[in-house]
């Protein structure tokens, strides 16, 4: 999913966003960067809600850096 994608797609009846990184089953996950923008996308709308699964943190290859959005971006960890 890319930031613009996400912008275009979140309406005032939008409630959450379930983000899944790494995804079961292919092993995405997003990086650092990619997080950025997705939160920067996402402070814009404070009335929609983030749901991570956090699951799969520790199966990680190729030196990946495990990161969530509410690391990249803690405001979004605040209860709203």
């Amino acid at each position: 999913m890319r930031p613009e994608e996400l912008d275009k797609a979140i309406t005032p009846k939008t409630k959450w966003l379930i983000l899944n990184s790494p995804s079961n089953p292919t092993g995405a996950a997003y990086t650092r960067a990619e997080l950025r923008a997705l939160a920067d996308v996402l402070l814009k709308h404070p009335h929609v809600w983030v749901l991570t699964d956090d699951m799969y943190e520790h199966l990680t290859y190729d030196g990946f850096e495990y990161t969530t959005i509410a690391q990249v971006e803690p405001k979004l960890y605040d209860a709203r």
